[in-house]
């Protein structure tokens, strides 16, 4: 009949409304897992991809110089405008695959990685980088610079696997302490500032005069 018929209709649309409350109600929870999600896949110590670093977060993911907890790091310092580093990208890439996943390699927890050596001076001279690329394997609790001529992939996972333990270590050098910070940042700001410089010059100049005086 008709008034079934409406009934029925309208029990469909009681349901429907229903549904959509629902929905409206779970989006929020499901956005919220979907970020979550996707800052957890792009987070990553041992994985396929290259790990970036940079001044901020060295020190905190690697461990290099407080026990090297979060595994073994072999990192590139490399400049944007060096072809040897451009040559070396997609080795870099390949080798990152083949220690990580199902990989034999995987259980060694080797992590490799990249710094902009232009863009992070300061992390740079602390590892005394002075060319590009500069490759530092940090392991065992040590630092091994591998200064082999050979950049191809067999030699390199070669060197991360076995060979750098016939190789000399060093003691990795500690983090700049924040008093050093503040003294360099200070540097900077007082030889950009003319007057400053002048100052000092003149209060040097006068405090020379009268060590000179003193000895005569």
């Amino acid at each position: 009949s008709a008034r079934a018929k409406r009934q029925k209709k309208s029990m469909c649309d009681f349901i429907l409304d229903k549904m959509d409350m629902r929905r409206r109600r779970i989006f929020p929870f499901l956005l919220v897992l979907l970020v979550v999600f996707m800052n957890a896949s792009t987070t990553t110590f041992v994985g396929a991809e290259v790990i970036i670093l940079n001044e901020s977060n060295f020190e905190h993911l690697t461990q290099a110089s407080t026990g090297q907890t979060t595994g073994k790091w072999f990192v590139s310092f490399t400049a944007s405008w060096c072809g040897h580093c451009k040559k070396l990208l997609p080795v870099w890439e390949e080798l990152s695959i083949a220690v990580s996943g199902d990989s034999e390699y995987a259980n060694q927890g080797i992590n490799i990685a990249k710094v902009d050596a232009i863009e992070n001076r300061e992390l740079a001279n602390r590892f005394g980088v002075k060319g590009y690329p500069t490759l530092f394997y940090f392991a065992d609790r040590q630092m091994y610079k591998y200064d082999s001529g050979r950049r191809d992939f067999d030699s390199l996972l070669e060197f991360v696997t076995t060979e750098y333990k016939s190789k000399t270590s060093q003691d990795v050098p500690l983090p700049p302490t924040w008093i050093e910070k503040q003294r360099k940042m200070l540097n900077k700001l007082f030889y950009k500032n003319k007057l400053l410089v002048m100052l000092h010059d003149d209060v040097e100049h006068i405090l020379e005069m009268r060590k000179n005086a003193a000895v005569l």
